[in-house]
């Protein structure tokens, strides 16, 4: 875990717990999907081919052969860490989430090749707008996905856009991600 973000006012921020899971990336270019794994170690997101994912291991589940003079939690944290390691390694991307101006559910069922966020690029000074107001949308159809396939009921593209969300980058670059509630 990075140490504490101290900030101007005084203020320190941490670096909250990290997720990691199965999306699927759409593509801008082609609008093809590609399931991905996503993880995040310090401050950057990896992108991984599923048969390279690592993921944990179901609560309950410990992995690691107990040795009677090591304590457990020491060969969990070491299990991590080799977890992480193998991650890093075979990631086919990386990208740094402080070029990361906006996590946002997607505004629109497609989008344009190369599309970009209207406006200029942001400045890289190290000054952030902190006071962004990000109105989240919760409808009531929301709780109604059952998710996978067997969800895509009726207006397939307007339900599949409605499980993606969007990282809009310092460039105005968008990168699109579909989650499957199932």
């Amino acid at each position: 875990m990075a140490p504490p973000l101290h900030i101007q006012d005084g203020d320190s921020l941490s670096e909250p717990p990290s997720i990691e899971g199965y999306v699927t990336h759409v593509k801008s270019a082609s609008g093809t999907r590609e399931e991905v794994y996503l993880t995040v170690h310090n401050g950057l997101l990896f992108t991984l081919g599923p048969a390279h994912a690592h993921a944990p291991n179901p609560p309950g589940v410990i992995s690691v052969p107990l040795d009677p003079n090591q304590d457990a939690r020491d060969a969990l944290r070491e299990e991590e860490v080799r977890r992480g390691v193998a991650q890093i390694l075979a990631a086919r991307g990386v990208t740094d989430l402080r070029a990361v101006v906006a996590v946002r559910r997607a505004i629109r069922p497609a989008f344009l090749p190369n599309e970009a966020e209207h406006g200029p690029p942001r400045p890289d000074s190290g000054e952030e707008e902190r006071d962004v107001n990000v109105e989240v949308f919760h409808e009531e159809s929301d709780t109604q996905d059952i998710g996978g396939d067997a969800g895509l009921t009726g207006d397939v593209t307007t339900i599949r856009m409605r499980r993606c969300f969007e990282l809009v980058m310092k460039t105005g670059r968008v990168i699109r991600f579909e989650v499957r509630p199932d």
